[in-house]
């Protein structure tokens, strides 16, 4: 039984692109309706480290973030996580500190497997990654994904529970 959702980067990127869009060009910020949906259903909701990694370089990428810039992003995350009420994954702190490399290995070498059986490009290594933290933490996995046939999310779950944005849609929106 899943005890919340862990969040896939690309469920909060729009959140983090917008405020940046208010903050570097003025304009109107509106909160997105993926994470208005998530909010209101009084879920508990995870992100990671990994979370974080993988969205400040992606902000970076998108909006030239130079390392003295790094501030206004972290403030951001920190705004992210109180307002919402996110729950941030963190090392050394339960349960954390229970990952074991070889177990994180293995499930992105199965994964791997997986994606190589049915050819789905879209889930990457570290999606893998961030479906083991989910797993190992009792959660389901929601990415915004759009490409993962049901074969793929049928294989997916054999390794934790995976659920992609479109069918939580329909299920609780």
């Amino acid at each position: 039984m899943s005890k919340g959702l862990y969040l896939d980067t690309n469920i909060v990127f729009g959140l983090f692109d917008r405020q940046l869009e208010r903050l570097r060009k003025g304009k109107n910020f509106k909160i997105p309706e993926r994470l208005k949906l998530l909010h209101s259903k009084g879920t508990s909701l995870y992100v990671s480290i990994v979370t974080r990694s993988e969205l400040f370089i992606k902000l970076k990428e998108r909006w030239n973030i130079t390392p003295r810039e790094f501030s206004e992003l972290e403030s951001l995350w920190m705004f992210f996580l109180s307002t919402y009420k996110i729950i941030e994954l963190v090392p050394g702190i339960p349960p954390y500190e229970h990952i074991v490399l070889k177990d994180v290995y293995s499930c992105v070498k199965h994964g791997l497997s997986i994606k190589t059986e049915v050819t789905n490009r879209i889930f990457g290594y570290v999606d893998f990654i961030h479906l083991y933290i989910a797993k190992i933490n009792q959660l389901t996995y929601l990415t915004a994904e759009r490409n993962l046939n049901k074969i793929m999310l049928k294989r997916l779950n054999e390794i934790g529970s995976v659920i992609n944005w479109g069918r939580f849609r329909r299920l609780f929106g």
